[in-house]
């Protein structure tokens, strides 16, 4: 349509238009999507299926309604959060449907920092598998303080001890009390680093979230410094770190006490395993014969220094001695892989702004160093990870 137009005509036109695109993207989850939902997280066996309740993700079922997806759109790319949940059975069918909805509606399938273990499920539909990083995962049967690989750890917790820092694990119903401090810690925290909450594949504050799960909170002095939001899976197998955040003059040593503390809670209660989080670009190839998306993360790990500190956060997540899972992207190979990277960045960061380095981070000839405990806060490792592959 050019100028010479009808006002009304191209009115119509952009109604018309509009409206196809709103039939084509299926909207946020509502209550009953939700309901039917919920059922199947209290089920799961990891923690990351509670980013249900987020708020920003649509939900697709498999044909029985015992297994869905949660995922997002961001442009032509249909990116779904994890692998599937609920009942196994039926994932073959779920993920059929989803590519086939994906396919009939001009979308691009992507499955965002998903396990080995459903490796040949998404082969299946004609995905192939991008490493991302290793995931940190801790046997909490056989975690022990004990021994001398542990020496340095409980150094740090007396410090941290003797400074007056103590670790408290709240329950849901006990957070409401604490919100305030929290979300001053939290405010403080995001002005400080100068960035903005991320999104999709974490938590944001917010009231009604941060109290629907348990919280490790860190008291000096009978004031909360610092804290971690944990995602406790309903059956019973794992918990995970969400949200993380302290006070700038909070002990060195507050995160690993934090950790530690949180770790021993969970071991008490039955979980299975606790895990740390990813750190990114690791255990990636180096070899001339490995794909080339390996190769470039080999290389940007090792020297990706000047914009994150890569190593720093697998450092830090080194010495609680984890098993290191390998995490994946599923997605159709070929030219429109770097838009579905970009894509994903887009959403994991609230936009391309969001994913550039962070305050504190080693910048291009500066030698900065940088504490592992730091590095642990300053960027979610996935998206580190996509940052440099999509690049």
């Amino acid at each position: 349509m050019n100028s010479g137009t009808p006002r009304t005509i191209r009115a119509r036109a952009v109604r018309l238009i509009r409206g196809r695109g709103v039939r084509q993207r299926p909207g946020i989850a509502d209550e009953a999507d939700l309901q039917r939902a919920e059922q199947l997280v209290a089920q799961a066996l990891h923690g990351d299926a509670s980013l249900l309740w987020t708020g920003d993700k649509r939900v697709f079922f498999s044909s029985e309604g015992n297994a869905f997806v949660m995922f997002q759109i961001r442009g032509r790319s249909w990116v779904v959060m994890g692998d599937p949940i609920g009942t196994p059975d039926e994932f073959d069918d779920l993920l059929s449907r989803f590519v086939a909805e994906c396919d009939r509606r001009s979308g691009r399938p992507v499955f965002y920092c998903v396990r080995e273990s459903n490796a040949e499920r998404y082969r299946r539909v004609g995905l192939s598998l991008h490493k991302l990083g290793e995931e940190a995962v801790i046997d909490l049967a056989a975690f022990s303080m004990q021994g001398g690989h542990r020496a340095k750890l409980r150094s740090e917790l007396r410090a941290a001890a003797k400074l007056g820092c103590a670790v408290e694990v709240l329950a849901p119903e006990d957070v409401p009390a604490v919100l305030p401090a929290l979300r001053e810690v939290s405010d403080v925290w995001l002005s400080e680093r100068k960035v903005k909450e991320k999104s999709f594949s974490l938590g944001a504050f917010d009231d009604a979230y941060v109290a629907r799960f348990p919280v490790a909170v860190t008291r000096r002095n009978g004031k909360i410094i610092a804290f971690a939001s944990l995602w406790a899976s309903g059956g019973g197998g794992e918990v995970k770190v969400d949200l993380m955040r302290r006070r700038s003059d909070a002990p060195r040593t507050v995160m690993s006490q934090l950790f530690v503390e949180s770790m021993l809670w969970a071991q008490a209660h039955s979980y299975s395993t606790f895990s740390l989080g990813m750190a990114p670009l690791s255990g990636l190839c180096r070899d001339e014969a490995a794909p080339f998306w390996e190769r470039v993360g080999h290389f940007l790990h090792l020297h990706g220094e000047h914009f994150y500190n890569f190593q720093g956060l697998r450092q830090f997540k080194v010495r609680f001695k984890p098993d290191w899972q390998p995490r994946y992207i599923a997605a159709r190979g070929g030219p429109g892989m770097p838009m579905a990277l970009l894509n994903v960045i887009c959403l994991v960061s609230g936009g391309l702004r969001g994913a550039l380095p962070v305050t504190g981070v080693n910048r291009p000839g500066k030698k900065t160093r940088v504490e592992p405990e730091q590095a642990v806060e300053s960027l979610p490792p996935a998206e580190a990870s996509l940052v440099g592959l999509a690049s």
